[in-house]
């Protein structure tokens, strides 16, 4: 009785660690110079498609001071565009409207020192 009490509280304990909503990682390539005497490589940048299609997080992870995110077709159409004054840890949500396709889009975020972008796709007919 006990191994079956302490089984059920270990599968129980594994459910409640899953994460409960799903999002895709948007790759940034690029590079993003820093103010600094050592050189970090990793962007200070993170973006996710939430699994709606219908938003995009952007979380900061230094003050980078004002940064313009751009939202590009594959055509080069800008669908959105927006400078933001970022702070340490800061988070951005972005609403896709209804002039977002099924297609292939680039995020570009850029400030006066660098300019990184990522692809993402958005597939609405998933989505129930």
């Amino acid at each position: 009785m006990k191994k079956l009490k302490f089984l059920s509280l270990l599968v129980l304990g594994m459910c409640l660690s899953i994460q409960v909503f799903a999002r895709k990682n948007v790759v940034l390539k690029g590079s993003w110079n820093r103010v600094e005497k050592s050189i970090n490589p990793e962007i200070p940048i993170q973006i996710w498609l939430e699994d709606s299609n219908k938003d995009i997080t952007v979380q900061f992870f230094e003050n980078l001071g004002p940064v313009n995110i751009t939202i590009v077709t594959s055509d080069g159409n800008i669908m959105y565009d927006t400078v933001l004054g970022t702070t340490e840890m800061s988070t951005f949500s972005i609403t896709l409207d209804d002039a977002f396709i099924d297609t292939e889009y680039r995020i570009i975020v850029s400030n006066v020192k660098s300019v990184v972008n990522g692809l993402f796709s958005i597939n609405y007919k998933y989505i129930e």
